[in-house]
């Protein structure tokens, strides 16, 4: 009976520490690093919903911006790939501006928030605000 016991005992705690599933939480040290576009919050522009909507993976993109100032955008626009390369200023007021391969003038955004984990990113366009919310990535 005692090795019985025993016997449960070990099984009992094989199962439960291989249950313990670890997960992969990405940080991100400020703007450093790579975010993927999960959702964007219209306002007016598009129909204007006033509500964050989530990007399908045949529009959704990734941004990465390294150490060095370097930027690099990889988007895939209805299953068509685009890679852009370019450099990036953030400036202490938030304020961001991208010059890339693929605009011949230079983007300028805020960051209205930014932790390891979230990154919103406010672009002006001709019918206001837009607001591109980013998660950080692998």
């Amino acid at each position: 009976m005692k090795l019985y016991l025993i016997f449960i005992f070990v099984a009992f705690s094989l199962t439960t520490i291989s249950s313990c599933k670890k997960t992969d939480n990405i940080e991100n040290a400020g703007i450093i690093g790579k975010w993927e576009l999960k959702e964007m919050y219209n306002g007016y522009a598009n129909g204007g919903n006033y509500s964050w909507n989530t990007v399908s993976v045949d529009n959704s993109h990734t941004l990465t911006f390294r150490q060095n100032g370097e930027y690099y955008l990889k988007q895939n626009v209805n299953g068509n790939n685009q890679e852009c390369f370019g450099t990036y200023i953030l400036q202490p007021s938030n304020n961001l501006e991208i010059t890339s391969s693929c605009n011949s003038l230079t983007e300028k955004g805020f960051i209205s928030e930014l932790t390891p984990t979230l990154l919103i990113l406010d672009r002006s366009g001709i019918e206001g605000v837009i607001r591109y919310k980013y998660s950080a990535s692998k």
